[in-house]
């Protein structure tokens, strides 16, 4: 049998998924009553720690880079054009667009960053953005992958990401999610700051296509000032295609959220926060996901910040999935 699952079948294909998609185990130091991770350690070319600054660093990972007849050797998926998912998100374009688009998407990091499709929990079908963390984990948005309940379990049907996906073209193929972790505080609260998730892959994609560190430091208003940029899949562009824009984060910025005027749309949501550039990280490194169109006065966009305690469940969740 192939190793490839066409997306036209997955529906039906994953059987039960819904049920591989629970969590277990005890939550983590700093973690809110709900939250859960595996305790299962996998190993990968990644190293993180403590910097002296007090800043907490997972390292990134180029990837080989290498595709075997136009799909990594790793993937699982491959796509045959039919997904009509709608673009999760208001996200808004402050001004003029100062969105790039990029147009070679083989090369890291743009690689390393993916459209997710996805059907909800109530079966509706949805686009969203998911970058790598190592290599089967993905950041994204919490509305990505559960609609807050009061059960907390309205969880997504099914989801395929992506990597590097240029137009109709996947250099890489992708993988299906298997698991999804996301705090109490989103899956049953809906609030802002922990709209965020992990998801773990059922292939190891990242070993081709690399993943991007992440970082957290200490303090509220650390990030003030500092220079990054959002990257990601919008819906109000030709689908499929892969946009970025650099820019200054805003002092609104506090110890959970980041706020900047940086442009974006539907379908960007579960894109990184990044910095072009952190030498810890090895290279690109993510601060941030992006989940919110423009608020505030002056509006702006935002996201949940990767702050000491989400830094402390991502990883967990990350080392958890062998």
């Amino acid at each position: 049998m192939s190793r490839f699952t066409k997306r036209a079948i997955v529906g039906a294909a994953v059987v039960g998924l819904v049920a591989s998609l629970t969590f277990t185990g005890a939550p983590s130091a700093g973690a809110q009553a709900g939250d859960e991770a595996v305790p299962v350690t996998m190993g990968t070319a990644s190293t993180s720690g403590v910097e002296s600054s007090g800043a907490s660093t997972s390292a990134g990972f180029a990837g080989t880079g290498v595709a075997e007849n136009g799909i990594a050797p790793e993937a699982t998926v491959v796509s045959d054009g039919d997904f009509e998912g709608q673009p999760i998100g208001g996200e808004s374009v402050i001004g003029a667009d100062g969105r790039v688009q990029v147009t070679d998407t083989t090369v890291y990091p743009a690689r390393a960053i993916g459209q997710i499709e996805l059907v909800d929990s109530f079966g509706d079908s949805y686009i969203c953005t998911g970058w790598l963390i190592d290599r089967n984990t993905i950041l994204t948005s919490g509305h990505c992958a559960f609609n807050p309940s009061p059960s907390g379990n309205a969880i997504i049907q099914s989801a395929q990401f992506f990597p590097g996906r240029n137009g109709g073209t996947d250099p890489f193929g992708g993988c299906s999610v298997v698991s999804v972790f996301s705090r109490s505080g989103w899956r049953v609260n809906g609030q802002a700051k922990h709209d965020w998730a992990a998801m773990q892959l059922n292939c190891n994609i990242g070993d081709t296509v690399g993943w991007l560190g992440y970082f957290s430091v200490p303090g509220v208003n650390q990030l003030d000032g500092k220079t990054g940029r959002v990257e990601g899949y919008p819906g109000d562009k030709p689908f499929g295609t892969h946009w970025k824009m650099s820019g200054t984060m805003a002092s609104r910025t506090d110890l959970d959220m980041i706020h900047y005027g940086l442009d974006t749309a539907g379908g960007q949501s579960g894109s990184p926060i990044m910095v072009a550039n952190r030498p810890s990280c090895g290279g690109p490194c993510g601060m941030g996901i992006h989940s919110y169109g423009a608020g505030g006065n002056p509006p702006l966009n935002s996201g949940p910040r990767i702050n000491p305690t989400n830094f402390g469940l991502i990883s967990d969740f990350a080392d958890n999935n062998g």
